[in-house]
């Protein structure tokens, strides 16, 4: 009896973390299928480590909707030891033939080089499979996400929204960040854009913060 209102406290924090989880899947719904990759990254502005590979905390890869729903929900809970930390998606799907010739085509190719590198080869894809899942070239998707920070107050989310109006960007969806809006888009060309937002090709969604 000792321990049940810890047990307590402990049951009805997991409850809000699925209530959360359900949220953001539903949220994003669109964006949870395919292959993808999760993190809980904490930004060097955030207090993160100057090695970027290092601020990447914890990584989950996810296959489709269900996978997704059970990444966020365990990345979520995490967040407890990483209170700094941020929950990010990618907003692009990855193509799993596209990663698998990647991978095979990479660990080819060190078998061609010194044993130093074939070795750091091999331990990036045990130690960091993202390496070969967020390359570019892997993608199944070309979603953009033009990152809308507000300036010393100032919400600028609306002349944003005028500038996608004026070269016809569409929008797939907009959400509200710790400092602004991001803006899923379908592709455009860049050269066009003439407001101060930031355009960022294969981004994360920032899904919790």
């Amino acid at each position: 009896m000792i321990n049940e209102p810890r047990e307590i406290k402990l049951s009805n924090y997991v409850e809000s973390v699925k209530l959360r989880a359900e949220h953001i899947v539903s949220q994003f719904s669109q964006f949870t299928g395919g292959v993808r990759m999760l993190i809980l990254l904490q930004r060097k502005k955030d207090g993160g480590h100057n090695n970027e590979e290092r601020r990447m905390l914890v990584t989950r890869f996810t296959f489709h909707e269900r996978d997704f729903k059970e990444a966020v929900e365990e990345l979520l809970l995490l967040r407890v030891l990483y209170p700094e930390s941020r929950l990010y998606s990618s907003v692009n799907p990855r193509n799993l033939n596209k990663i698998i010739r990647n991978i095979e085509v990479s660990l080819l190719d060190s078998h061609y080089t010194d044993d130093e590198q074939k070795y750091n080869n091999y331990k990036k894809l045990i130690r960091a499979p993202r390496h070969y899942v967020m390359q570019q070239s892997v993608k199944d998707d070309s979603f953009f996400i033009i990152d809308v920070d507000n300036e010393e107050g100032l919400d600028i989310y609306g002349d944003a929204l005028k500038e996608c109006e004026r070269i016809g960007v569409e929008i797939m969806q907009a959400y509200p960040t710790k400092n602004g809006w991001h803006l899923i888009t379908k592709p455009f060309n860049p050269a066009l854009w003439l407001h101060k937002a930031e355009i960022k090709k294969d981004a994360l969604i920032l899904l919790d913060y």
